[in-house]
This record gives structure tokens, C-alpha cells and sequence, in this order.
């Protein structure tokens, strides 16, 4: 198995653009052209990065306090993140700006929390034990979710890339999204 490197955020700069062929990009048959992927190409490339444990392995972190997560790659079509989960983390309700999604469990397991008719519609709860992996359209509306007892990894893809991902009200569900404060920090 040849040695893949990932690129990595440098510097204050929170959205790194690779120059040219990287290795992560050449490993995952990403077309530095590309503009725009579906759910089923991120669900493939979630499960390729999943499937290289020494390439994210040595990068992820677990806190008690937040779950911790680093943004590995952004190109104009995709962008690929990695995400520790202590217990009893989630995220908030929302979705991802209208960008197509995919997620792989790497370790551990995940909740998803599943609203298929928007903020305002019915629940659907599935748990994805590692090394599920999941798709999503665009217009999907989810909260996701380390249940415990121990930590969760995963690997996460969107595209296109820099779409903001909005958060919705768990009580009135029926709001306007808002932006979500951590997701703006983390771009």
C-alpha cells in the first residue's frame, strides 16, 4: 500500500486550496476539473478515506468538552472532513446549504436523527455502527450524534464546497435556518 498524504489547513487560512495533483487527490480518482459530485461519488470517497486508517488516524482527537473536527481537503467540487465524537456529542439540527453529503463511520457508532419532509416532519432515527456509510441529497435535514458509550470517528464529504450549513430550531422546527455559529468557525 503506497503513502498517502493529506493536505492539511495552514496558518489562519481555514479553507487551504490544494495546487495541482495531491496525493489525496490522485488516491481518491478526484479530477482537479471537477465542479460538482454526487451523493453516491461522496459516499465512495468517504469509504476510501475511511479505509485509510494510518492516513487520519494519527490527526484525530476526541474532547469531552466539543467535538473536535479538521477540515482535510477543499477543492472548488468537494470538500473532506474528519470528525472526533466523545459521547454524547451531536450536532444540531440542519442541513448542508444545499450541497449533496456523505458520511463513513471509521470507528465506533453514530445516530442520525433524520427529518425526510425538512425541519418541520417526522423523525427517523438510524445508527450507523463503523463501517457504515451514508448519502444524503440535498435538501436532506438530520442531526447526528455519538450515543455512546465510547468515541465515534468519521469521514465527511459535501459538494460543492463552502456552502454554510444551516441550523434549524428542535423546538419550533418550523423556522428559517439560521447558520450555525461552530460551522462558521470551522470554514
Amino acid at each position: 500500500m503506497s503513502s498517502i498524504s493529506l493536505p492539511r489547513p495552514q496558518g489562519s487560512s481555514p479553507n487551504p486550496r490544494p495546487e495541482g495533483h495531491t496525493p489525496l487527490l490522485d488516491g481518491l480518482g478526484l479530477e482537479p476539473a471537477e465542479r460538482l459530485l454526487s451523493r453516491e461519488r461522496l459516499a465512495d470517497i468517504t469509504a476510501a478515506v475511511a479505509d485509510r486508517a494510518e492516513v487520519w488516524r494519527p490527526h484525530v482527537r476526541h474532547q469531552k468538552r466539543r467535538r473536535w473536527f479538521e477540515l482535510l481537503l477543499v477543492t472548488e467540487a468537494v470538500e473532506i472532513w474528519l470528525i472526533g465524537w466523545s459521547a454524547g456529542q451531536w450536532t444540531p439540527l440542519h442541513d448542508h446549504g444545499g450541497a449533496f453529503g456523505a458520511l463513513t463511520v471509521a470507528e465506533g457508532q453514530l445516530t442520525e436523527v433524520e427529518f425526510p419532509d425538512g425541519a418541520g416532519g417526522v423523525r427517523l432515527r438510524r445508527v450507523h455502527d463503523a463501517p457504515a456509510t451514508v448519502a444524503f441529497e440535498t435538501h436532506h435535514v438530520h442531526r447526528v450524534g455519538n450515543r455512546g458509550p465510547g468515541n465515534a470517528t468519521s469521514i465527511h464529504a459535501y459538494s460543492p464546497s463552502n456552502l454554510s450549513m444551516r441550523t434549524y430550531d428542535e423546538v419550533e422546527m418550523s423556522g428559517s435556518p439560521q447558520v450555525s455559529a461552530e460551522w462558521e468557525a470551522a470554514l
